[in-house]
């Protein structure tokens, strides 16, 4: 390539587009198992070196496993002075990809989870990693659904009214969230993720019922926010990678619930039939508004916002359509709110087409994004 023809960013761009890159990956054994794999196994397919990066082992070796992990780091008696370090095992990598939410929501009171996240930072700010996606910092403020839901609010992302009851102050919280917001409420928990009960939820009616779910959490506080009866028994979940986004339909609620019922969201409210052999919708192309009469345009208002709110390029997003006004209100006749009632790192995916070359297509923006700036 002559550089006559071709300004320096541009041909810069033309390298790093085709040199390969060496791929680090970082998952908890769950995610491993639903995503992680076959995404080395295409990646690698594609001529790109992408191995897996074992930042849970508590041990340190020069050599891989007989299954290809490379254990990074060790938390053994001669780790205290080596602290400072870096263990041969670590591998130099143009990027990392990681999901460790659930050592993250759980380093605080589990040592495994301490040891996993403190090895994980010394690896990613040891410059032998050029990114992570995401960034630590970004990832570690949505595992706690109050911390993520003050992002939102300050970028003005449209959520329900919200509040916290706590274990130490559940009278005085109930008392206080029935003034402010009121009924029904939909209660979750606060930690959104690192245990099974993450994903239970239940629509309460009343003080005394959201008194009674706070009773029965264990202690764990509890996210509450406004419930959205009218919302056509249906959630949109919204797949981020990078710049592109998907968006499938699932059950929800159907109105208010008669009784109280605490949910698991995972089990209750599975894909609708034949969802995900369709696959999701791509966001921009129009088949939104075509099938399910969805505002395209309002939808990737709304998913921006809560991308510039916290810094995230892998986003799964809840969102809930209210139905038009039934009053005959001409003010609001016609129109669809969107409401965002869940946001979390690094989904599943698993209704996404092509969702490997769509990621590593992701990856590779993002060191070229690298190379760009550091351009001279």
């Amino acid at each position: 390539i002559n550089a006559e023809y071709m300004g320096h960013s541009e041909c810069l761009f033309f390298f790093e587009h085709n040199r390969n890159m060496r791929i680090g990956v970082s998952v908890s054994p769950k995610k491993s198992a639903q995503f992680a794999n076959a995404f080395i196994a295409y990646a690698r397919a594609e001529g790109v070196e992408c191995i897996e990066i074992d930042l849970c082992t508590d041990r340190e070796e020069d050599e891989r496993d007989a299954d290809g992990k490379i254990p990074v780091g060790s938390e053994g008696a001669a780790a205290a002075a080596a602290a400072a370090a870096v263990p041969a095992t670590w591998p130099s990598v143009d990027v990392v990809l990681h999901k460790l939410v659930a050592e993250i929501a759980t380093c605080e009171r589990e040592a495994a989870s301490s040891r996993v996240i403190a090895r994980a930072q010394r690896y990613f700010s040891s410059g032998m990693v050029r990114v992570v996606v995401d960034p630590w910092d970004r990832v570690a403020a949505v595992v706690d659904r109050a911390a993520v839901q003050r992002l939102l609010d300050a970028r003005g992302v449209p959520c329900p009214a919200w509040g916290v009851v706590g274990s130490s102050s559940m009278t005085a919280d109930v008392r206080a969230f029935s003034s402010a917001v009121g009924y029904p409420a939909l209660a979750k928990r606060v930690v959104a993720c690192g245990t099974a009960k993450s994903h239970f939820m239940a629509v309460v009616r009343s003080a005394e019922e959201l008194q009674q779910i706070a009773t029965d959490a264990d202690g764990s506080a509890l996210f509450v926010q406004r419930f959205i009866p009218n919302h056509g028994g249906t959630v949109y979940k919204v797949f981020t990678i990078g710049s592109r986004s998907w968006v499938a339909q699932r059950p929800s609620f159907r109105g208010v619930p008669q009784r109280l019922e605490v949910l698991d969201s995972q089990r209750e409210f599975r894909p609708v039939a034949g969802s995900e052999s369709a696959g999701a919708v791509q966001l921009g192309t129009g088949l939104l508004s075509q099938q399910w009469g969805v505002d395209e345009e309002a939808m990737q208002r709304t998913i921006a916002l809560v991308a510039s709110a916290t810094g995230l390029s892998l986003i799964g997003i809840d969102i809930l359509i209210e139905d038009a006004s039934a009053d005959g209100d001409s003010a609001t006749a016609g129109r669809r709110p969107l409401w965002v009632v869940d946001v979390n790192y690094f989904p599943s995916f698993r209704e996404v087409p092509d969702v490997h070359a769509a990621m590593l297509q992701h990856l590779r923006e993002q060191v070229q994004a690298v190379d760009v700036a550091i351009a001279p």
